[in-house]
């Protein structure tokens, strides 16, 4: 296909894993073939459908990494959602502003990266 001319939807519908200059794009190939066939899948199987599918050749150790760091992104994007919360907020109910001036005078004693070191072990 000529530079700079889009190409054709693949086999199942949407983009085709390719760049608009019409380079094959193994992550988008990844990352579709994880969400047609789970992510759960072997390299193998993983391998078998890149081939069918795109008609890209990948080795079972790239596919392996290409999961890994998708897996990795998508753990980072659900820890920020996950983050811990008390279940009510600073100034409210039962010890709110008190547990915020114990902090302040616990940082005021030991130093405020002291208190950021003990924050880190107790919520990583």
């Amino acid at each position: 296909m000529p530079k700079g001319k889009k190409t054709p939807p693949g086999p199942h519908g949407g983009s085709n894993g390719r760049t608009a200059g019409g380079r094959v794009n193994k992550m988008e190939c990844m990352r579709q073939t994880l969400a047609q066939i789970g992510s759960d899948a072997k390299p193998k199987e993983i391998q078998d459908h890149l081939k069918k599918t795109f008609g890209l050749t990948m080795s079972t150790k790239m596919i392996s990494t290409y999961k890994g760091s998708i897996g990795k992104k998508a753990a980072q994007q659900s820890r920020v959602m996950r983050s811990p919360a008390t279940g009510r907020p600073v100034g409210s109910g039962s010890g709110g502003i008190e547990d915020a001036r114990a902090v302040k005078e616990l940082a005021d004693r030991i130093g405020p990266e002291e208190v950021r070191e003990w924050l880190d072990v107790l919520y990583p």
